[in-house]
């Protein structure tokens, strides 16, 4: 597992964000589900590269993201504040040590 990026800016707009490549082995089982499930049955590719992110725009305008990226690019992106996968896959990506 290798963690690619870790920014945090200060000012408005916040920005903090984690980047991780990890291989599918290396994934705790209820985030490899979580990301079967977020997939609706599609392919994982393996490494899979997640981007977990907190964004204000503005006080009280917050967003939490999670964004899974392959070869050619974005695969999917989910509100992880409102999503219940996307929220324990972001949760386990900010908490990568590096």
């Amino acid at each position: 597992m290798e963690l690619l990026k870790d920014t945090l800016l200060g000012g408005t707009p916040y920005l903090h964000e984690r980047a991780v490549r990890a291989r599918l082995e290396e994934l705790p089982p209820e985030v490899r589900e979580a990301l079967e499930d977020l997939r609706s049955g599609e392919d994982l590719p393996d490494p899979v590269h997640l981007v977990a992110g907190h964004y204000q725009a503005e006080p009280g305008d917050e967003e939490l993201y999670l964004v899974l990226r392959g070869e050619g690019g974005v695969l999917g992106r989910w509100d992880a504040e409102r999503d219940e996968e996307a929220a324990e896959v972001w949760r386990w990506v900010m908490a990568v040590k590096g």
